[in-house]
C-alpha cells in the first residue's frame, strides 16, 4: 500500500537446520529481508544468513520470541545485531513496574527476563487484578467480567474491545551489540477489532 514490493519469498519448514540452500538463493538487489523464522530455527538461521555473506538490513516480522530471550540472543551472536523486530514484552521497557520486575527476576534467576517471562508475568497481573475485583470468587460469569476491565502490566496497559480482544502496546525494538537490551524505536498500541476497508 506504500509502494513496497516483494521480489521473492522463499519457504523454510519448521525445524530446518540446514539454510545454506535457502540463503544461497536470496535475492540481494533489494533495501531489506524480511524474515519470520519462529524461535529455536532462529539460532542457525540467522548466524547462517550472515555467515554466507548477507549484509542486507533484518526485519523480523515474527514476535521476536527467541531472539530476545537473553541466553538464545547470545547463542546467536552478532549475527542478530542490527536486526528490527517486535514483541509484546522486553525489559529495557522504561516503566517503575518493570524496573521493579527485572530487578526482582535478576536477583532471583541471575540473567534478565525475555519476553516469554514477561508476558507471562503481565498475564498474571491480569488474572491478579481480576481476582482481587471478585474478592476470589472464580464465578465464570464473575470472574469474565473482572478480565474485562483495563489493567497496567509491565508492558503498558491493556484495555479491552467489546468482543474482547486485547489493546495493548506492541514495542518495536532493534537488537544492539550487547545483544541483551535492545533498543525500543517505538511502542505502538495495536488492536484487534480494527480492520481495513476492504476487510483485512
Amino acid at each position: 500500500a506504500l509502494g513496497g514490493k516483494v521480489v521473492q519469498e522463499q519457504w523454510a519448514p519448521p525445524g530446518t537446520s540446514q539454510w545454506a540452500p535457502y540463503v544461497a538463493k536470496l535475492n540481494q538487489k533489494v533495501d531489506f529481508l524480511a524474515t519470520w523464522i519462529g524461535d529455536a530455527d532462529g539460532i542457525s538461521g540467522f548466524p547462517a544468513i550472515r555467515q554466507m555473506g548477507v549484509k542486507l538490513p533484518i526485519i523480523q516480522t515474527e514476535f521476536a520470541g527467541a531472539m530476545l530471550s537473553p541466553k538464545a540472543a547470545l547463542q546467536m551472536g552478532k549475527s542478530i545485531v542490527g536486526i528490527i523486530t517486535t514483541a509484546w514484552y522486553v525489559h529495557s521497557i522504561d516503566n517503575p513496574e518493570n524496573k521493579a520486575f527485572v530487578k526482582a527476576y535478576e536477583k532471583r534467576y541471575k540473567v534478565k527476563p525475555g519476553p516469554f517471562a514477561g508476558a507471562a508475568y503481565g498475564a498474571a497481573q491480569i488474572m491478579v487484578q481480576a481476582l482481587k475485583a471478585t474478592g476470589g470468587d472464580t464465578d465464570p460469569q464473575k470472574l469474565r467480567k473482572a478480565l474485562m476491565q483495563p489493567c497496567d502490566t509491565i508492558s503498558g496497559p491493556v484495555k479491552w474491545t467489546k468482543d474482547r480482544s486485547g489493546i495493548h502496546p506492541i514495542h518495536i525494538l532493534e537488537v544492539q551489540k550487547d545483544l541483551t537490551t535492545p533498543k525500543v524505536i517505538a511502542s505502538l498500541v495495536v488492536r484487534g477489532d480494527v480492520v481495513e476497508k476492504n476487510g483485512k
